[in-house]
């Protein structure tokens, strides 16, 4: 159904949108004739565009004078009917004009790190297109029942689209592209823009010029003029319970609940807007006759009118994950939307007149934290005096761990460092159920059936050394003790080591024993916080209550709290006294007697701490110098 216009012998390009208001500016007329069964709409299928950037300062437009259907003295009644055109001067003369619908979304099932939908007005589909590769997902994921498909909104796992030439605003599937209500809402004005917001949407009536609101779930009116007197609206956004809207050469705000006006021309000066888009405090507009994108802030200053400059004809835009989404004349162009710096001018290209666009970004479950691995360094004697790790696993599910015993590697900062570390693995019975020497060397013993040199090289701790000692171990839930001791008596600084390798069941607290002595002989707890959410833990440093078991105990442990930094962020002396330093800020001695981890001695320190997922580091030494058998426990609270 395409259509030609002629001037004289050229072909001249014919807009989509916007031909009512700029038809009474023009001086002078051309009369288009009609091809036999042509419809007046039929008239309006978008032509070649000229070449960009335009040769010329100013390009010839030509668009139809403002009557949809039917132009004055009604000449679609004689048998050659004829349609006023009109011919003018602006900046550029583009093939395609889109606007956008800004989509809220709640984590979509079935979406990966963000789509991009796009309605293509050529051919009456909605495309579905992966926004990090750009990789078509299905080019016509809803190809039935849509009509000249313009604004595109999301939410709640469906697609809204507004249907222009029926009027209709229709209800898709997002993942499937089934249709869910193909009318949801009916007897619009030539609908454009969507947003939602609060289980609502708002809807620009191009026709009418007016914003409607409707509910999204049963498609039943609020208010169909929310917002009127507009003219021509395109372009909607929500933020912090506003609309703006493009209306005109301006962007306009309103409350989105009373529709009462906050500005109507709280941006102007624009030249031709389309598309708008809202993140944070920033609002993105598209100048399709100015090729650019410009950012203002929500309360109408101008960051930078040219953030992006020199687009082919830009119309829909979106915004997700710091990138700007971009139609620009059958491709959609990523932007950084901080810079404006191109990340891919053609990241899906080949588009059907593409009119508007959604991107999406599902929000990211957030993973409960844990304990994802612990470790400590500490003097390995002889005797009772060899350093011991405990640790439990919670849950219903066997959880896979590597145990590591390290030595060697620890003489490069200076220290005198266990030689020869050796790994002994018991059970909550007291029993061994796996050992190992030299990690090169599998030991099959206990639980340790086949070799496991393989195995420990693709796990992602490989001892740095030879001599360190390993295994890998799939475990039942209960509690564990690793002994490090060195081979054939040797002693030294040695490091004992438990790495989370799987999900499931958890690893909830690390105890480690060990002779705290002064300077580089103090005991040094690790451990990691897994996952993006904070966690609450209580680390505990002992020794008193070790004496009752004939062992020459620490008798007043001292405990520091470091971060990944180095910098202390909570201490303690004794547990009964709490220390208001760093990150504790109140008294916490009645939180540590309800954690179920009470210390049994009033000279044990304790620290209740609420940490952001990273790696920490628990260091305990004996008050004035005292030396002696101490303990470092970490548990999960969570």
């Amino acid at each position: 159904m395409a259509a030609t216009i002629l001037w004289g012998d050229d072909q001249v390009p014919v807009l989509q949108r916007d031909w009512k208001r700029h038809a009474q500016r023009l001086p002078y007329r051309k009369t288009y004739r009609l091809k036999h069964g042509e419809r007046w709409h039929d008239a309006r299928i978008r032509l070649t565009a000229p070449p960009f950037p335009p040769q010329t300062p100013r390009q010839q437009l030509t668009r139809f004078e403002g009557f949809r259907d039917k132009p004055p003295n009604n000449p679609m009644k004689s048998k050659t009917p004829t349609i006023n055109v009109s011919r003018f001067s602006l900046q550029l003369t583009p093939a395609l004009v889109a606007a956008v619908a800004v989509a809220a979304f709640w984590a979509m099932p079935g979406t990966a790190r963000g789509q991009i939908f796009e309605t293509n007005g050529g051919n009456n589909t909605i495309g579905e297109y992966n926004a990090t590769t750009g990789a078509t997902v299905n080019a016509s994921l809803v190809s039935a029942g849509l009509n000249g498909p313009a604004g595109i909104a999301v939410s709640g796992g469906n697609l809204f689209v507004a249907n222009e030439n029926t009027g209709t605003i229709g209800e898709y599937n997002a993942t499937t592209g089934a249709t869910v209500n193909s009318a949801l809402i009916s007897g619009l004005d030539q609908p454009q823009g969507i947003a939602v917001s609060g289980g609502n949407l708002f809807v620009a009536n191009e026709g009418d010029g007016t914003i409607g609101e409707y509910n999204a779930t049963t498609g039943t009116t609020v208010n169909s003029a929310l917002i009127s007197g507009l003219g021509f609206p395109f372009g909607i956004a929500v933020s912090g319970g506003n609309l703006f809207v493009v209306s005109g050469n301006t962007i306009g705000e309103y409350n989105a609940t009373t529709g009462a006006t906050v500005n109507s021309a709280l941006i102007s000066g624009l030249n031709n807007p389309w598309g708008i888009a809202v993140s944070g405090g920033d609002l993105f507009v598209t100048n399709t006759f100015g090729y650019t994108i410009g950012e203002y802030t929500t309360s109408g200053a101008t960051v930078n009118s040219a953030l992006i400059s020199g687009l082919n004809y830009p119309t829909g835009i979106a915004v997700s994950g710091g990138n700007l989404f971009v139609v620009c004349n059958g491709t959609i162009g990523e932007y950084n939307a901080t810079t404006g710096a191109t990340v891919n001018a053609s990241l899906v290209s080949g588009l059907n007149v593409p009119d508007y666009i959604a991107v999406v970004t599902p929000t990211p479950t957030p993973t409960p934290s844990h304990l994802g691995n612990i470790s400590t360094r500490g003097l390995v004697q002889t005797g009772s005096n060899v350093m011991i790790g405990g640790f439990v696993i919670s849950g219903t599910q066997p959880k896979k761990v590597i145990i590591h015993a390290g030595g060697p590697s620890l003489a490069q900062f200076g220290l005198a460092a266990l030689s020869d570390p050796n790994l002994q693995l018991y059970d909550s019975s007291g029993a061994v159920i796996a050992k190992n020497d030299n990690w090169q060397t599998t030991e099959i013993f206990g639980i340790i059936t086949s070799d496991q040199v393989s195995d420990i090289q693709n796990s992602g701790h490989t001892p740095s050394q030879a001599a360190d000692s390993a295994i890998i171990v799939t475990l039942a839930p209960g509690a564990y003790t690793a002994i490090v001791s060195g081979v054939n008596g040797a002693t030294g600084i040695g490091i004992v080591e438990v790495f989370d390798l799987d999900t499931g069941s958890r690893l909830v607290n690390i105890s480690t024993r060990g002779l705290v002595q002064t300077g580089a002989n103090v005991l040094i707890g690790g451990f990691v916080i897994s996952g993006t959410q904070p966690e609450k833990v209580i680390i505990h440093a002992g020794g008193p209550s070790l004496a009752q078991f004939g062992l020459a105990a620490l008798s007043d442990p001292n405990l520091q709290l470091y971060d990944s930094s180095g910098a202390v962020i909570a201490k303690n002396d004794n547990w009964q006294t709490t220390e208001i330093f760093g990150i504790i800020t109140s008294d916490q001695v009645s939180d540590i007697q309800n954690s179920g981890h009470t210390p049994s001695q009033a000279a044990d320190s304790a620290i209740i701490a609420t940490l952001a997922p990273g790696a920490y580091t628990a260091i305990v030494s004996g008050v004035n110098g005292v030396t002696g058998i101490g303990i470092v426990e970490v548990f999960d609270l969570q």
